[in-house]
């Protein structure tokens, strides 16, 4: 029984532990995989200014070359672009890097909480499983309890017995149970058969042997 409940718990401690290894697995993915994007569409989009400034200086000195914007309307229309495609950019890095950071302050939340179900399920299922084997352990030394119980008044009413017994072996003539004859010292003394006398019996009418007694013919 013992065994059995080892293997039954058991069982059911290495489930919840996979279960709880599957979600953390799942966790570390589903953000992993929010980070990469996260990460990815920064980078895109930064790319992506960093090209529209480069195009756009480009553009802008050749509008000065050909003579539609003098060189300081030039100089300026850079700085311009510039500094605003630059501060898009670190804006969107930092709220990149914010999105990153609660991201894993979730990650780091949900696994906590994966955590600690799972050691309360573990505490649950190794409380349930010795509270059985003391529940086991109790019944069998009850049952141990009263079989020795029983068999100490089973030894006892023998020992009884065999003492009323010799007791009774022990008594003197005439003095045996009650319902059997009493001996009274009057017994028949008892006489092999080869021992006993032949009784004479006497002649049937009719046959030769009539009139013969012990000397002979008899008189009539």
């Amino acid at each position: 029984m013992e065994v059995w409940n080892e293997a039954v718990y058991g069982t059911a401690m290495l489930m919840t532990e996979a279960w709880a290894g599957m979600q953390r697995t799942w966790v570390d993915r589903g953000f992993f995989y929010e980070r990469i994007w996260s990460q990815f569409t920064t980078w895109a989009a930064n790319t992506w200014n960093s090209m529209q400034q480069s195009v756009g200086g480009v553009f802008i000195d050749a509008l000065a070359k050909i003579g539609i914007l003098s060189d300081e309307e030039a100089k300026w229309a850079k700085q311009d672009m510039n500094k605003s495609l630059e501060d898009k950019k670190r804006n969107r890095s930092k709220d990149s890097e914010d999105y990153i950071g609660e991201i894993n302050a979730e990650e780091k939340s949900r696994k906590a909480g994966i955590n600690q179900q799972e050691n309360a399920s573990l505490d649950a299922l190794t409380s349930e499983m010795l509270a059985k084997d003391d529940a086991r352990k109790k019944q069998i030394d009850a049952d141990l309890a009263a079989s020795k119980e029983a068999a100490n008044a089973a030894k006892k009413e023998w020992e009884d017995s065999l003492a009323a017994a010799q007791a009774a072996g022990n008594a003197p003539a005439g003095k045996g149970p009650p319902g059997k004859p009493q001996n009274q010292g009057t017994s028949r003394a008892w006489t092999s058969p080869a021992n006993q006398k032949p009784k004479a019996s006497a002649p049937l009418a009719g046959s030769p042997c009539q009139g013969l007694g012990p000397a002979g013919i008899m008189p009539k």
